[in-house]
């Protein structure tokens, strides 16, 4: 039996991976290629195009997400749920779920 690799683990979840430095402006650092199949843009886009994941929040997330952000700082993890729109039109319930992890 062969083991899958990361990059295939990945792209076989239904959950989209991605990382944040952990200064603000919090720039994505990495996203998994599943962005894709979830949202229609590709990985890449979504490291090359910093605004994009803020352009597409819902106007009633965009005002408190930065806020949220700085509280994983403080407590090492935390989730929230916002709207986001897919390169379709159509909106969709993220649940996003942070932690923090430090190097070794």
């Amino acid at each position: 039996m062969n083991c899958l690799g990361t990059t295939e683990l990945l792209a076989a979840s239904p959950t989209v991976v991605y990382a944040r430095s952990i200064e603000a402006p919090y720039l994505p650092t990495f996203c998994s290629d599943n962005i894709q199949d979830h949202f229609g843009i590709s990985a890449q886009d979504f490291l090359d195009e910093p605004d994009l994941w803020r352009t597409r929040l819902h106007d009633d997330a965009r005002s408190h997400i930065g806020d949220e952000f700085a509280q994983v700082m403080e407590w090492g993890h935390h989730h929230h749920e916002y709207r986001w729109r897919g390169t379709d039109g159509s909106w969709r319930w993220i649940l996003d779920q942070l932690v923090l992890t430090r190097d070794k």
